[in-house]
């Protein structure tokens, strides 16, 4: 294999807040390698430039910050570029440590085992199994001795800590009630 043999793995959106993220999208089968790489090489006139990624974290899109890109000015500049890997940073399926199942449409089901924790309350549970219901997803847990489901919805899910396993959620009041 080449040493500069790339592999395309989604592209950056637009820039996210004043401290120069970028929203990006990925072909979901790289989220394990985009989670463990160091540098991601983005298309900028026909070139492959790197970029250390400095912080990557998941409001439900996933946002990175790139070294030296401080402010959203900046970061519009990479707005709407094809990211990739260098072939050789791309686990081989036998290195994965999240399965991946392409004929599987749900979202969130990669998140099964993740503590979700909310604002209020605190730790909820771990998510036994996601549901998916004809408008959305939904997370089983099991809080304070009762069986939940708590709907996996962007509008709640304030952040998404991969390396944590976690998914801190600002929950609706009474919720947890029911």
């Amino acid at each position: 294999m080449q040493k500069n043999s790339f592999i395309h793995i989604g592209r950056t959106k637009k820039a996210h807040g004043t401290e120069g993220e970028l929203k990006v999208h990925l072909f979901e089968e790289f989220t394990e390698d985009f989670l463990n790489t160091e540098f991601v090489f983005l298309d900028i006139d026909g070139g492959k430039v790197p970029f250390a990624v400095e912080n990557i974290r998941f409001t439900g899109s996933p946002l990175v910050h790139f070294e030296d890109i401080d402010s959203s000015d900046e970061a519009v500049k990479y707005t709407a570029k094809q990211m990739y890997l260098q072939l050789a940073d791309v686990l081989k399926t036998e290195e994965r440590s999240i399965p991946q199942d392409l004929n599987d449409t749900s979202r969130y089901r990669r998140y099964t085992g993740y503590k979700i924790v909310d604002l209020t309350e605190g730790e909820i549970g771990k998510i036994e199994e996601v549901i998916e219901m004809p408008q959305q997803e939904m997370a089983q847990v099991t809080f304070r001795g009762k069986e939940l489901l708590i709907p996996l919805h962007d509008t709640l899910i304030e952040d998404i800590d991969a390396k944590g396993s976690m998914i801190v959620m600002d929950l609706p009041e009474g919720l947890l009630e029911l």
